[in-house]
């Protein structure tokens, strides 16, 4: 049997059409997998930290005032020596990521025309007294709208938030999760976890003492610190237990809490801490945090992904065509 030239041409271009189009159904298929795994509005990007190098200082972090990447590993919120004690009080630090998160966004289709990042952070913290001493004063969980240091006279009581002048004004732009170790006026105990808005004296306070957790005990203990917040539901949980142990049932607090009406759309994440008359070493050990990543179509994919499945689609329908045409032919 011979073959013309022309049925030659159709069987080479049906073999590589049919050869594309398994290409482009294989792409489209990978593709569909990738967003059934997701949850939420999007994508998540994933921070890990088991420990800190100095070196990577100026890669991965901003380090203000008294804080310090330590060389054994662990971000220090205020200093860490013990050969000076007047280097250890009235000190107040921060260290942030260096790039910003998007927290927030408009978005007409939902029926607040906000939609929100939903994270979730887990930390291994050591607050650590000196044998015979009390301590003081706190330690924070840290989102702020801007990058910059504690501000002057954010040590003692401030936890390296704010100080006398700007405490609880709106303009200071900045949500903390507090681990208090000295009672003030507006506080349960010396031993307590709060939600700090925009100052220090806690819209939701509840101490830790009745969940059996001291912050900074006697014998030095490390303690990992669980942070959810869920953008749909505008709300935040923390949980805390002594590291090595599964994350608790109950949590240490858990309210309600709107981002989009405290801060900036972009912020940044990191920690604060203060010391003052008493003092202690504000250690993180290590660091996971997981933000969920906005800028996203209605449909829950990214403009990028919408474009290569409309693509991939018109493809495979010019390529059916042929197909189709060359069938015929």
């Amino acid at each position: 049997m011979t073959y013309s030239p022309v049925d030659r041409l159709n069987s080479i271009f049906m073999i590589n059409s049919l050869h594309l189009l398994h290409i482009v159904l294989l792409s489209i298929s990978i593709l569909a997998r990738a967003n059934t795994a997701r949850s939420g509005n999007g994508n998540y990007i994933t921070l890990s930290f088991p420990s800190f190098d100095p070196s990577s200082s100026n890669t991965f972090f901003t380090v203000f005032t008294a804080a310090s990447i330590a060389s054994n590993g662990a971000l220090q919120l205020t200093p860490d020596t013990l050969n000076n004690i007047d280097q250890l009080t009235h000190k107040a630090g921060r260290i942030f990521l260096s790039n910003p998160f998007k927290l927030w966004e408009t978005d007409s289709t939902k029926y607040s025309g906000i939609r929100l990042a939903s994270f979730s952070t887990r930390f291994d913290i050591n607050i650590y007294r000196t044998s015979g001493s009390l301590p003081g004063e706190g330690f924070t969980f840290l989102i702020s709208s801007s990058l910059v240091g504690p501000p002057l006279g954010s040590e003692d009581g401030y936890l390296g938030l704010t100080n006398s002048t700007k405490n609880g004004h709106l303009s200071d732009r900045f949500v903390a999760i507090e681990f208090d170790t000295i009672k003030q006026s507006h506080d349960p105990d010396d031993n307590h976890v709060g939600l700090d808005i925009n100052g220090v004296n806690s819209t939701v306070v509840n101490s830790l003492t009745p969940f059996g957790i001291e912050i900074s005990p006697v014998n030095a203990t490390n303690y990992t610190v669980w942070i959810n917040y869920e953008g749909l539901v505008r709300r935040i949980w923390v949980y805390m237990a002594v590291q090595g142990n599964p994350k608790p049932a109950n949590d240490v607090l858990n309210t309600s809490l709107d981002l989009s009406k405290v801060i900036d759309k972009v912020a940044f994440i990191g920690f604060s801490a203060s010391t003052g008359a008493r003092y202690q070493l504000n250690s993180v050990l290590a660091w996971e945090l997981t933000v969920e990543i906005l800028k996203k179509d209605r449909t829950g994919l990214s403009k990028s992904e919408i474009a290569i499945i409309g693509a991939s689609c018109s493809t495979l329908a010019v390529l059916l065509l042929l197909l189709s045409v060359c069938y015929y032919i």
